[in-house]
């Protein structure tokens, strides 16, 4: 099965007991400053994303690609994020934070990494036109173990702004 296959797979069995109707996909842009500590390296990769949520759970989903130009590589990574806190600050805006995790590739020149972590995010969320529009901004930190020829701790604080069309 190709690699494009598998992912609708995967989001059609997740999504599968939800209520297809209130599914919002959309896109955000992804910036992330990091640093690692075992290579003393920097990171600010940039990209796009495609991003799923269902109105009913405050689950969101990402997938994610990236160029860093600092270290001229590529990254092709997958978030998951559980929203614990949304409490409305007005009508039509929501503050949000909880946990998440992310896993992901990250290849260069010279270099193959995998790396996995954990997440914190916060941000705001506007219901717009009876619900059909959400844009958001997001930021977040994640801790990251990356494994390469060597063993590898990174930091990285992850900027997201983008929107989701509810169908």
């Amino acid at each position: 099965m190709s690699f494009c296959k598998r992912i609708f797979a995967t989001v059609v069995f997740v999504f599968f007991p939800f209520s297809i109707f209130s599914m919002g996909i959309g896109a955000q842009t992804d910036s992330s400053f990091g640093f690692s500590t075992v290579r003393n390296e920097k990171f600010f990769p940039t990209g796009i994303a495609c991003t799923i949520k269902n109105d009913n759970y405050p689950i969101v989903f990402a997938f994610c690609t990236d160029f860093d130009k600092l270290q001229n590589s590529f990254e092709f990574y997958f978030t998951a994020d559980y929203w614990i806190l949304r409490p409305l600050i007005s009508s039509n805006c929501t503050f949000f934070a909880g946990p998440g995790t992310v896993a992901g590739t990250s290849l260069g020149s010279d270099f193959f990494a995998i790396y996995f972590a954990p997440r914190a995010v916060f941000g705001f969320s506007w219901i717009l036109y009876d619900g059909f529009l959400e844009p958001f901004v997001q930021i977040g930190i994640q801790p990251e173990t990356r494994l390469s020829d060597k063993l590898d701790y990174a930091v990285k604080l992850p900027v997201n702004i983008g929107a989701r069309f509810y169908y």
